[in-house]
């Protein structure tokens, strides 16, 4: 009849199987999705959109919440005895940031492992992938490489 395995006939080894199958064909589908949202064929640009979004998004929030510590602030200084912390507030809010807080390493957005030369006019790029990626790396133009040290199936 049929090649199909039922529940009581597959074993361990082959139900794993079918669960890092699923786990493929669903982050292809997440990633034809992002494209689609993005109108876009591009990998890497739905990536880049993907992060430029997450990023005006968390500037929204802050300047949210700092536009509530400012009206907190002004609530404040109608109160007799309050004024002194609407006053540490204003401080607060007028510091530019500190050194430390320039300095700090950002997170990396990518992974940044650079692509091999594949001839001798061929661009420099790194990968564009988030940090910890599996499978292949990939540049801007979704070109795909793996280092010699890593298995693949390509």
């Amino acid at each position: 009849m049929t090649d199909r395995k039922t529940a009581s006939t597959i074993n361990d080894t082959e139900l794993d199987q079918l669960y890092e199958r699923l786990a493929r064909a669903e982050a292809q589908l997440a990633d034809y999705e992002n494209r689609i949202t993005w109108h876009t064929t591009c990998a890497a640009c739905a990536r880049l959109l993907d992060s430029s979004i997450r990023e005006t998004e968390r500037r929204e929030r802050a300047e949210a919440t700092i536009a509530r510590v400012r009206e907190l602030r002004d609530d404040l200084r109608e109160i007799t005895g309050a004024r002194w912390i609407a006053d540490m507030l204003d401080t607060i809010l007028n510091q530019s940031p500190s050194a430390e807080a320039i300095q700090a390493p950002q997170p990396r957005e990518h992974c940044g492992d650079p692509k091999p030369p594949l001839s001798g006019e061929s661009e420099r790029t790194e990968c564009v992938l988030r940090p910890g990626h599996p499978g292949s790396h990939a540049d801007q133009h979704d070109t795909r490489w793996w280092r010699i040290d890593q298995e693949h199936q390509p």
